[in-house]
């Protein structure tokens, strides 16, 4: 299911209007996430895929839903099937704040969509943007009060007038009857850090989009054979057989750095490298049409280094068998090219079959489960006693290297330390054989393991 169908009876607020007018910037102004008027919004693409966000009120809350721009003929296929995924929004909308443009003035669009809205029969109010001073504001008012609507001349960059427009929301569904009840204190399924957070990574047309969709069993996210259709990242809920909540977070492709042009690419490279920081799985997609590239290497290293659990997908795997290629060679390919993330599993995938889909996920689970597992010290201990008996490393300077003891770090992810006598000279591919012994005997399937070796402090070493 949806993170907009997570909670039905929750009221949904949306901003729409036309493109450039601002809708993002005051979304993140009314959810919180542009609190000062130093701080000015990144440049980005225009909406597509909708964003679901939380509009605090007195007490309680509403969801607010950042759409896309409403679009005609003229604008591109991805844009125009955007805008009808709006259409389809304004049907279990409890509320709509027309979002316009206060120096671009009343246009021929905005009261088109003004009469479009209002046939909706929904709440209605417009929001007139970007009315930075009390000229701009006067104007406003007096101009677009053509509409019939109540105006509320607002600023998101400055934060000017949007507490009146968020009183105006609250007494909406204070006095609508058939607007949802207010929602007190938010479900678990609204509450971003609720559940435990999947992201899909992957170069761009890598099929991370339509993956999702078949997760979901429902056109959640835009897709489309042109790059960059994705814009930033953006959250839904999935739900287990079991019951269980999900975050999946759908990314913009990520590019080598050399292609990333400024401006709103940047802007969506730093939403999906974010995205990976707040999430404790990384599943990565990897066209099997095209094999495994340089950038796929290097989003793997990225993964690694923020150490987060890992799932490998070979995606498009019906094209790619069609092709001729097969697992035991893609295989072999992967570990050639990434050697480093031996511990993370493998899926093949076509978004035309669910099931493998399905799979993907659990797999996601396992190493989520992995993630988060904690080993009691005794059983380190035992562990790793053993290994250095086994197999004991070089000595140096004809000393014996010896390890006292061992714990693991209480907090996700995986992380050992290990005091020892001679710190510092712990070779790198010694380092390796204990990670590949803790591996062995514990699992830790998809998760990057880490060993920190210290010094035992002086008042240990005195007490022997």
């Amino acid at each position: 299911m949806s993170l907009f169908s997570a909670t039905t009876l929750a009221p949904k607020l949306l901003l729409v209007g036309r493109m450039g007018v601002g809708k993002s910037s005051l979304f993140a102004r009314l959810t919180g996430q542009l609190r000062h008027k130093q701080r000015k919004p990144l440049p980005t693409q225009s909406t597509r895929d909708w964003v679901l966000g939380e509009l605090p009120l007195a007490g309680s809350s509403v969801q607010l839903v950042d759409t896309a721009g409403a679009a005609s003929q003229q604008h591109s296929s991805v844009q125009l099937a955007a805008w009808q995924q709006t259409q389809q929004l304004l049907q279990r909308a409890a509320g709509v704040v027309l979002v316009t443009d206060a120096t671009a003035g009343l246009l021929p669009q905005d009261q088109q969509l003004a009469q479009q809205l209002r046939a909706t029969g929904k709440p209605l109010a417009v929001a007139v943007n970007k009315a930075d001073g009390s000229t701009l504001q006067q104007q406003a008012v007096c101009l677009f009060s053509q509409l019939g609507l109540p105006v509320y001349p607002v600023s998101a960059y400055h934060g000017w007038g949007v507490i009146q427009l968020v009183d105006a929301v609250a007494k909406w569904f204070a006095t609508h009857s058939n607007a949802p009840a207010l929602q007190q204190q938010p479900a678990a399924a609204d509450q971003p850090n609720a559940q435990p957070c999947f992201v899909v990574l992957g170069k761009p047309n890598a099929g991370k989009s339509t993956f999702l969709n078949a997760a979901l069993q429902q056109d959640r996210y835009l897709t489309s054979p042109t790059a960059g259709t994705t814009a930033q990242a953006v959250a839904a809920v999935w739900q287990n057989p079991q019951g269980a909540l999900y975050r999946l977070v759908d990314t913009a492709g990520l590019r080598r750095k050399s292609h990333v042009a400024a401006g709103w690419e940047k802007a969506a490279t730093a939403s999906s490298t974010a995205a990976l920081r707040h999430a404790q799985v990384a599943v990565l997609l990897i066209d099997a049409c095209v094999g495994v590239t340089q950038q796929d290497v290097k989003i793997a290293s990225l993964i690694h280094r923020n150490r987060r659990g890992l799932v490998l997908v070979a995606s498009k795997w019906d094209a790619a068998r069609a092709q001729g290629q097969t697992q035991s060679d893609f295989t072999r390919q992967l570990e050639r090219q990434m050697p480093f993330a031996s511990y993370a599993p493998l899926q093949f995938v076509s978004a035309q079959d669910r099931r493998s889909v399905l799979r993907v996920l659990q797999t996601a689970q396992q190493v989520h489960t992995a993630y988060h597992q904690r080993l009691a010290t005794a059983a380190v201990n035992r562990c790793l006693q053993q290994a250095t008996q086994q197999h004991r490393p070089a000595r140096c300077n004809n000393k014996l290297w010896k390890l006292y003891y061992a714990c693991q770090d209480a907090q996700p992810p995986p992380l050992f330390y290990l005091v020892c006598n001679r710190p510092q000279e712990v070779e790198p591919s010694y380092e390796r054989y204990l990670t590949r012994c803790l591996r062995q005997e514990f699992g830790f399937v998809g998760v990057p393991l880490k060993l920190v070796f210290r010094a035992r402090e002086r008042k240990e070493a005195h007490a022997e």
